[in-house]
């Protein structure tokens, strides 16, 4: 059936060139990344999680934390193809802005509902977010690209790399000088903590304690105004990644561009730790570089395994659950978000007559026969599975939810 067009799509996977064939690998990337948001944040209990499912404490890095970035990552890939699908189609550069502001306005408004739901209280409404942060990069990186952006007789168009380079190093730069040498009032400059970083004195300026992120801390947060300078650079990453995706350089040349570029980002994320700690919550640039050769090496092995021509009828079977999340993001985020705030509002007895709520309850029931952090992982796992039901229907009817 024809795919129904709810809204502007965020992603390049439903306006690829007509003459180019999909990309398993984008929709697959992006399904991945989707599931594995779920999973990390819905585990039974957080006080029994699997050290690589839950986030660095503040400095340090686990697989956790190269999810945020990979989606940011993903999202510059796929817009590389809808930008030069729309050029090919007529589309200006004016149009093509006005189409990227109004899917980052969308963004940001379901960001803020989500985020009050389903109290909606004003007083204590967090104002940051996934989505929020989302539409800022989204800007950034679209604006970049639309405007600087040049015509190419292989594609319709093509990003100006030089541009796009000097503009992540600038980011970067600001980060930098934000962070280490701007003094914060009553901690001085320079402090990488919790409570002295210049990041979290910018929120708490701009929006107040009460509106940042609220699970016991209410002095920066992770989707907060500065991190999005670095955050953007791991977009922009994606629009070069995708760019590069979609020329006619030979399979063997782009995986060995792909590795070999996110070995040397990666290694030089690691030898800056010590100078910038490796930091997914302050978005530092050692943690920014690290997640873009993350990026980079994930997107080769996605490409080499899932974009052949054909493609094995069993791998295209097994990548189903990925596409079924993939090309339905938005619409996977946002009923993940609302079980997750209603999960805890479930109550059931226990076996031994005590009132729980339904993630301890699962706890309690997989805890008998399972090891505690198995106990945790299978009510994720559920969680990931359950939610792939309430989108499956969508993907079926060819119904996609895009802003």
């Amino acid at each position: 059936m024809p795919a129904t067009q709810l809204a502007p799509s965020l992603s390049a996977s439903s306006e690829t060139d007509a003459q180019r064939p999909r990309l398993l690998s984008i929709d697959v990337y992006r399904g991945l990344t989707v599931a594995g948001m779920i999973l990390v944040t819905n585990p039974a209990s957080y006080d029994h999680v699997y050290p690589q499912l839950t986030h660095a404490l503040w400095n340090g890095v686990t697989l956790t934390d190269m999810i945020a970035p990979a989606f940011l990552f993903v999202i510059g890939v796929s817009l590389a193809f809808s930008f030069a699908a729309r050029i090919r189609r007529g589309a200006t550069r004016v149009q093509l802005a006005v189409h990227t502001l109004q899917r980052c306005a969308g963004l940001i408004v379901l960001g803020l509902i989500l985020n009050g739901f389903p109290d909606f209280s004003l007083r204590y409404l967090r104002i940051p977010g996934i989505l929020q942060h989302i539409a800022v990069c989204l800007s950034i990186g679209g604006l970049l690209h639309c405007f600087t952006g040049r015509a190419s007789s292989e594609g319709g168009f093509r990003s100006n790399v030089s541009v796009l380079a000097v503009a992540s190093l600038v980011l970067i730069a600001t980060d930098w000088v934000l962070m280490r040498f701007i003094p914060v009032p009553g901690y001085g400059a320079g402090h990488l903590d919790p409570f002295g970083n210049m990041g979290g004195f910018v929120d708490r300026f701009l929006f107040g304690t009460n509106h940042l992120w609220p699970w016991g801390n209410y002095w920066w947060d992770p989707d907060g105004t500065v991190t999005t300078l670095t955050a953007s650079t791991n977009l922009i990453l994606g629009i070069l990644a995708g760019d590069f995706l979609r020329s006619s350089s030979t399979r063997s040349r782009k995986l060995f561009v792909y590795v070999a570029g996110g070995a040397v980002l990666a290694l030089a994320g690691v030898a800056l730790n010590p100078i910038y700690p490796i930091n997914k919550k302050i978005w530092t640039p050692s943690y920014t570089l690290l997640a873009d050769g993350f990026c980079l090496v994930a997107l080769a092995l996605l490409h080499r395994m899932l974009d052949r021509e054909p493609c094995s009828a069993w791998l295209e079977k097994l990548c189903v659950p990925a596409r079924v999340f993939g090309t339905n993001a938005i619409l996977a985020f946002a009923f993940t978000t609302i079980a997750n705030a209603l999960a805890p509002r479930i109550f059931l007895y226990s076996s031994q007559g005590e009132l729980l709520r339904l993630p301890a309850y699962a706890y309690d029931a997989f805890a008998r026969f399972l090891a505690p952090n198995n106990a945790s992982l299978l009510y994720a796992v559920l969680f990931v599975l359950f939610n792939l039901l309430l989108v499956w229907p969508f993907y079926r009817k060819g119904v996609f939810l895009k802003l």
